[in-house]
């Protein structure tokens, strides 16, 4: 199943930090966002990047309590695949 990830502007007034959202589609159907934060919590290290669901519809919808983390996109990708294909 093809995936397309649209870039998302959201103003940088509005986020904690540095952040990255896709509008993510499946065969022209809109599934989710995918948002991207960097963690600078920690001072002199590198920032850690993670991914997460920001909204997910119809098999991308998710409880609280199984919010998913991704260490990168394509992590992601392959979660949003999988569910998909249920």
């Amino acid at each position: 199943m093809a995936l397309t990830l649209q870039p998302a502007y959201v103003p940088a007034s509005t986020l904690l930090g540095d952040a990255q959202i896709y509008l993510v589609f499946a065969e022209e159907h809109f599934v989710c966002s995918l948002t991207r934060f960097d963690d600078h919590t920690n001072e002199g290290e590198a920032p850690c990047q993670y991914w997460f669901l920001e909204a997910g519809l119809g098999p991308c919808i998710v409880t609280s309590a199984e919010q998913p983390v991704f260490t990168t996109i394509d992590d992601a990708k392959t979660w949003l695949v999988q569910r998909l294909k249920q």
